[in-house]
């Protein structure tokens, strides 16, 4: 069918890329957004709500368990928002890097709908899991919401967990984009003690995968 087929073009795609990346030297990351379903999270059949995450991977099982996921995803019976559950990712988390999902990430949309407590239990239990390979992530855009983000930044810091800065690609030309450096994704803390830098790529699991 038109699926199957667009998902083997799309292997190949991944698989040709990987190859020529390889042989200059350069190691792909693969990785897949994910529409998540959460127990506690606000959801209608009509217009359920636009929450994902990012998983990366970081070994042959990995990769392998990515793919298992994405195809669970489109097995769901409402095909037009394909989702995967929490429970599938905590079972399939071998091999893979988790990333909380940005603007449109699980945590995200916890804390603007529920506040931080149900955001800070998913936290819990996703690094109870995932433990070193979990990365809260940060975007920002003309959309960004500070509040949120500070509060992002505050459940990193309270729990350890490295930060990331990601964003989607939405430039008009070259001449429109403006770089944001990597390791400044946070503003300085003027509300309390001065904090030191969270890791950023430097825990172990990340190091092996670079390496």
């Amino acid at each position: 069918d038109l699926h199957t087929a667009y998902r083997r073009q799309r292997q190949m795609c991944i698989r040709d890329s990987s190859e020529t990346m390889s042989s200059n030297g350069i190691q792909p990351l693969i990785g897949a957004t994910l529409n998540v379903s959460l127990n506690y999270a606000p959801t209608s059949s009509s217009n359920p709500i636009q929450s994902s995450i990012c998983l990366i991977a970081m070994t042959e099982i990995g990769y392998k368990n990515l793919l298992k996921l994405s195809s669970y995803s489109f097995q769901k019976n409402n095909a037009l928002f394909p989702f995967v559950t929490i429970e599938e990712i905590y079972k399939y988390n071998e091999g893979l890097f988790f990333l909380t999902g940005g603007d449109r990430g699980t945590v995200n949309n916890l804390i603007k709908s529920n506040g931080t407590d149900q955001a800070i239990e998913y936290i819990n239990n996703t690094k109870s899991v995932f433990n070193e390979r979990l990365f809260i992530e940060i975007q920002r855009s003309n959309s960004n919401n500070q509040s949120v983000e500070n509060k992002l930044i505050d459940i990193a810091y309270d729990r350890g967990i490295p930060i990331v800065a990601t964003n989607d690609i939405f430039f008009e030309s070259l001449r429109r984009f403006n770089f944001i450096p990597f390791f400044k994704i946070t503003a300085a803390d003027t509300t309390g003690p001065a904090r030191q830098p969270l890791p950023t790529s430097s825990t172990p699991a990340v190091n092996n995968l670079l390496n």
